[in-house]
């Protein structure tokens, strides 16, 4: 299991572990209403607990115990999203979570000019999470900012990001700039292989055998790729330098429609919010109007269903009409 959903896992296991409730499924019910609601997201992670319980318990005495049996979880699972979706259905992006920060391009630079002096790493990090739309975690594992190669026919720019064996992505995918002139302005490249070693000091990486996670990754297996266990550990270390080292880092939210209004006050800025940001300015820039919304979910690691439902319910109105339209023209046959 990823970091996050072991340690939720945990978690449960150290509360039933404490609490010890009856061997019955409705002393099971009592517990699971003790610590949320149905409709909560804990009541989901808590019923994920259980079912790894049920699953450990069925591998040691080979059947599933009658107290703890799969079609009563799914059937929380299942009274766990009705719940959800009756009380968010018409609660706009309701399901996309907390609304994230959009700064603008003179936001940001005015923010990296101002710390990068004093702080180089942490500046490397954030422009290149923001340029290359990254996940904490992902600056570990991507390779190389690529030179310009006519012979193998590689473009100058691109990034290449790890799959799941590496990353939280589901495949392995390549990611562009969408500041290119970022790349030399930051030295992105040019100190890329400095920055990324430090990063990797400062936040050491795990890498286990993708066979058995208890030993160490060797490399010398062609058929073991390694598997890093420790992401959210990684990528916690540059949210809280932003949280706690750096100096604040604030812009104005957008609203529900994605619409960003003057008179709102700025609020602090997270990592994750300039991957959210990269997503946005690939949908809305001029300059990317030739990318499909296809590609720039791959160029993030993510299928397009969860591309739309998670970055792009943040476009405002007024984007989403003039990208319609964009490339539309029946004026010509017109009377």
């Amino acid at each position: 299991m990823k970091g996050s959903s072991a340690k939720n896992v945990r978690a449960t296991i150290n509360k039933v572990s404490a609490d010890k409730p009856s061997f019955d499924w409705q002393a099971i019910i009592k517990w699971l209403k003790k610590y949320h609601i149905i409709d909560q997201r804990g009541y989901l992670n808590n019923l994920d607990g259980l079912e790894q319980i049920r699953q450990a318990l069925k591998e040691q005495d080979g059947k599933e115990p009658e107290w703890l049996k799969r079609e009563d979880l799914l059937e929380q699972r299942t009274l766990h999203n009705q719940s959800k979706g009756k009380k968010t259905r018409y609660i706009t992006n309701s399901d996309i979570g907390d609304i994230r920060g959009i700064p603008t391009r003179e936001e940001a630079e005015k923010y990296f000019d101002r710390i990068n002096k004093e702080f180089p790493l942490q500046t490397w990090c954030l422009v290149m999470m923001m340029n290359y739309g990254l996940k904490n975690h992902e600056l570990h594992h991507i390779e190389k900012i690529t030179s310009e190669d006519k012979e193998s026919s590689t473009e100058f720019g691109w990034v290449y990001v790890a799959g799941e064996w590496r990353t939280k992505s589901k495949f392995e995918h390549w990611t562009f700039p969408i500041f290119p002139e970022w790349i030399k302005k930051y030295k992105l490249k040019e100190d890329f292989r400095t920055n990324q070693d430090l990063l990797r000091k400062r936040a050491k990486m795990n890498i286990v055998s993708a066979f058995d996670k208890t030993k160490k990754w060797k490399g010398d297996d062609p058929n073991d790729r390694g598997v890093c266990d420790n992401n959210s550990y990684l990528g916690n270390w540059i949210t809280e330098q932003l949280r706690t080292k750096l100096p604040k880092f604030r812009c104005r939210i957008p609203d529900a429609k994605g619409v960003i209004k003057k008179v709102d006050k700025p609020r602090d800025i997270k990592p994750y919010d300039l991957r959210h940001t990269w997503a946005l300015t690939v949908a809305t820039d001029k300059r990317w109007s030739g990318v499909s919304d296809g590609e720039a979910a791959m160029a993030m690691g993510n299928n397009l269903s969860t591309h739309i439902k998670h970055y792009q319910r943040w476009i405002s109105s007024e984007a989403i009409r003039k990208k319609a339209k964009s490339n539309i023209n029946f004026r010509d046959y017109l009377d």
